[in-house]
């Protein structure tokens, strides 16, 4: 498996640090948590199945985004999972997670100035029939319901797109 994360090393945990929090304007319950650290987490549990595909993952740097660790780990977990259920027949899997800051997405009023607004997307070869989506739809609407408590959505794609998905999340680059 070739793993190239162009996230710092060692990923920053600004989830207790009460004076990065009141920096960027943010109240002590809310919670900042590294993407960069979870979608590798979520790509280290599957590593024999990835090895096994000789999978190429390239990933840009994430943002930490405004949410609980528990359910960001869940939709990480979700997504990889999606793309190992069809890996390509004839190749190897590649992965490739695009961060880009969302330059007209609106974040309410009390997250707006605190935040900007990220879209994550999910590049891959791996198949999506038709019948993908409808396969798999509970774990999609279980996705966007994640995405949507956090201010944010959830893009499924399908047919011959090459990327399977896309998250739009409130977040911060460190």
């Amino acid at each position: 498996m070739t793993n190239v994360f162009q996230a710092p090393e060692g990923p920053k945990t600004v989830k207790a640090d009460s004076v990065v929090k009141k920096s960027i304007g943010l109240l002590d319950d809310e919670m900042l948590v590294d993407l960069n650290k979870v979608v590798q987490e979520s790509l280290n549990c599957v590593k024999p199945q990835l090895e096994e595909l000789k999978a190429i993952i390239r990933c840009d740097g994430l943002p930490h985004i405004l949410a609980n660790a528990t359910d960001v780990r869940k939709l990480s977990d979700n997504l990889i999972r999606f793309i190992l259920q069809h890996p390509p027949r004839k190749s190897k899997l590649f992965i490739y997670i695009k961060c880009n800051r969302a330059e007209n997405e609106l974040l309410s009023a009390d997250l707006s100035g605190k935040l900007d607004s990220f879209e994550v997307y999910f590049h891959t070869n791996s198949c999506n029939e038709a019948t993908w989506q409808a396969a798999h739809q509970e774990m999609i609407n279980e996705c966007s319901a994640i995405c949507a408590q956090y201010s944010g959505s959830f893009v499924a794609a399908h047919g011959q797109a090459n990327c399977l998905f896309k998250l739009t999340l409130p977040g911060k680059l460190f």
